[in-house]
């Protein structure tokens, strides 16, 4: 029987996840896991190489980095597939050996299929993990709360209690909401299990169960032994390829020895930079990564042509973020104009230039008006690209707000946010700092 929270403490509890950045130790307890959890994104609406942060989009995705005392690798590391690498301890860490991994569903909540699959479940010190994202078009309202209270695990045919946490995401096209999904932890404190154990996930209404087995993951000096791997300015990326058919999936896992974290491989958080990673074949033929589920971050799917054996990753760049903030406040005009300005604030990456600030009347009728604040962005290294920022009130709160970003640069050009009609200034704060770290990743891969 599940162990459920109310309502409240879980909004509490995602309410402080998500203003610490999204980091959680993914339950390795005392080990440091190289990586984070970061569950907040934007939620994202495309029109015309805009993109409209309406609505916080809670997605769990793996980014790994690694302390400088670690960077040197003269130590043996437990290489988690689909996960990441940690560091070896004397206690092992199991992974999974999916059985059943995607299960479907015909539903009247949805207007095609809702479908669950098994993101991955990691054992160590005592505690298992598993991660399942229910993904389809929800027509009805309530389908994401549903489904969320409707999850039971079984060890070996038998029901188990387990501590959990959900979480609930929507992207959007031109205003339609175009898919939904849900995440659902669970924690489950137990013994080291046997290869011989059978897990089980069952959905209600889903016709099918979700199943895995745990193997102990092998341990490695050196990170060749894991995969092919490059390293650019001090970051090296490990790689494992899987073919399927005219399928290629390729997992990236990065060390990262810089205090900033890594969130993107190969494509801008905000989703629209055109230089993409990509693989090119031994026939010449070239493809970039394509959608995979919620768009995991370390994992890559490639077109490859039947009778191509051999394949070569190309990453562009990185996308990073460093954890600075600065407090701002302007004036806006009084009415409905553009004000030209020529305000600076200075970072260690660079600085942000307010180039102009404009008031609008909101087209919906509400009671606020619209202020558009158009930025410009210097950077202090020619090896990286300073781009975006996230936008917080003045008190360093979350906000909603409407980013425009130049397709050319993938840099953000403007910001719109809500404004009392007889206000006169607004204070945000300038936060989490975004930026391209140059520097192609060429791996030769292993396909499998």
């Amino acid at each position: 029987m599940e162990k459920r929270i109310s309502d409240i403490e879980l909004d509490e509890r995602l309410k402080a996840y998500m203003e610490s950045g999204g980091e959680q130790a993914f339950l390795i307890d005392d080990r440091r896991v190289f990586g984070e959890k970061t569950a907040q994104r934007n939620a994202l609406t495309f029109r015309k190489g805009h993109v409209v942060a309406a609505a916080l989009l809670v997605l769990v995705l793996c980014v790994f980095t690694i302390p400088p005392v670690a960077a040197a690798i003269t130590h043996f590391f437990t290489f988690i597939p689909g996960i990441g690498i940690v560091e070896k301890t004397d206690s092992a860490t199991y992974a999974m050996t999916p059985i059943v991994r995607k299960i479907e569903l015909e539903s009247a909540m949805a207007n095609n299929n809702v479908t669950a699959h098994l993101e991955n479940a990691v054992y160590s010190n005592g505690y298992l993990n598993i991660s399942v994202v229910i993904s389809g078009r929800f027509v009805d309202i309530n389908a994401r709360t549903y489904f969320a209270k409707v999850f039971t695990l079984y060890v070996n045919g038998v029901q188990r209690d387990y501590q959990s946490m959900s979480w609930s995401a929507s992207g959007s096209e031109f205003f339609i909401t175009t898919q939904s999904f849900l995440g659902h932890n669970m924690w489950l404190k137990m013994e080291p299990p046997k290869s011989s154990d059978l897990f089980e996930v069952k959905i209600a209404g889903f016709p099918q169960q979700l199943s895995f087995t745990l193997d102990v993951c092998s341990d490695y000096s050196d990170l060749a032994e894991i995969g092919p791997t490059d390293t650019q300015n001090g970051i090296s990326i490990t790689t494992t390829a899987q073919r399927n058919d005219d399928q290629l999936t390729v997992w990236c896992y990065p060390l990262n020895p810089t205090k900033d974290r890594i969130a993107g491989i190969g494509y801008p958080s905000p989703a629209i930079w055109k230089n993409e990673a990509y693989i090119e074949t031994e026939s010449g033929f070239t493809s970039f990564h394509q959608a995979s589920g919620q768009r995991i971050n370390e994992r890559f799917v490639f077109a490859m042509p039947i009778g191509d054996e051999a394949a070569t990753l190309y990453i562009p760049y990185l996308t990073m973020i460093r954890d600075e903030k600065k407090k701002v406040t302007t004036p806006v005009p009084a009415g409905y104009d553009f004000v030209e300005c020529d305000v600076s604030v200075v970072f260690s990456l660079g600085t942000v230039r307010i180039t102009g600030i404009e008031r609008l009347p909101d087209q919906y009728g509400s009671n606020n008006d619209i202020v558009r604040i158009c930025f410009a962005f210097d950077s202090n290294d020619d090896d990286l690209v300073f781009s975006s920022f996230q936008f917080r009130n003045g008190k360093g709160e979350m906000i909603s707000h409407m980013s425009s970003y130049n397709e050319e640069t993938g840099c953000m050009e403007y910001i719109e946010t809500d404004i009392g009609k007889n206000e006169s200034k607004i204070k945000f704060t300038i936060s989490d700092l975004c930026y391209y770290l140059l520097g192609e990743y060429t791996i030769p891969l292993d396909i499998k």
